[in-house]
């Protein structure tokens, strides 16, 4: 008479486990539809990546009506900055980042996850990524703004150099050059 009740228990709790995980996939997959992914890039050219001792980077991508959000944030296959870089925890929820970051001597590049990419211009590696989500699928980088971009070197000089963007989604590749400026 025991053995039967805890089995009539245990198909209970297997009853209630299941509804649960089906009520909580389907409240977590809701939200996703309409939605689309993307990544956005900082490279620097390869000739500065020993330079660079440090980076502070401001962008914008659209304005406040556009709902993007900054949902990940990567850090690069630069020696150095391989690491994520910092940022305001409070961004996560914008579409506006400040990112920045000061190059850890001790790194090494791990065989995976920031291992360098093949891409069509080898003159320049990966600094950070970040990855967005949005209502609307973005098809050219027209819509981001870069605020602040400063690199610098180990005496604190800045670099005269240019940073690239480059926009991934859905197997598209857009590249914007941006010229450093001094905001």
């Amino acid at each position: 008479e025991s053995a039967i009740d805890l089995l009539d228990i245990m198909r209970i709790v297997t009853l209630i486990i299941w509804m649960v995980a089906s009520i909580m996939n389907a409240i977590s997959e809701e939200p996703l539809r309409g939605l689309n992914f993307f990544a956005i890039d900082i490279l620097l050219p390869v000739e500065n990546e020993n330079q660079l001792a440090a980076y502070q980077l401001e962008l914008q991508l659209g304005n406040e009506a556009d709902s993007f959000k900054l949902v990940g944030i990567e850090g690069g296959e630069i020696l150095g900055f391989t690491n994520p870089p910092h940022y305001d925890p409070k961004a996560i929820h914008s579409n506006r980042v400040i990112l920045a970051s000061i190059k850890n001597e001790n790194q090494q590049l791990n065989s995976g996850r920031n291992k360098p990419e093949k891409t069509k211009d080898s003159a320049f590696k990966r600094l950070v990524r970040m990855h967005w989500v949005g209502p609307i699928q973005l098809k050219s980088l027209d819509s981001i703004t870069v605020k602040r971009s400063v690199l610098l070197d180990a005496s604190g000089a800045r670099l005269s150099t240019q940073t690239q963007l480059r926009l991934t989604q859905a197997g598209r590749s857009d590249i914007l050059e941006i010229k450093q400026n001094g905001n």
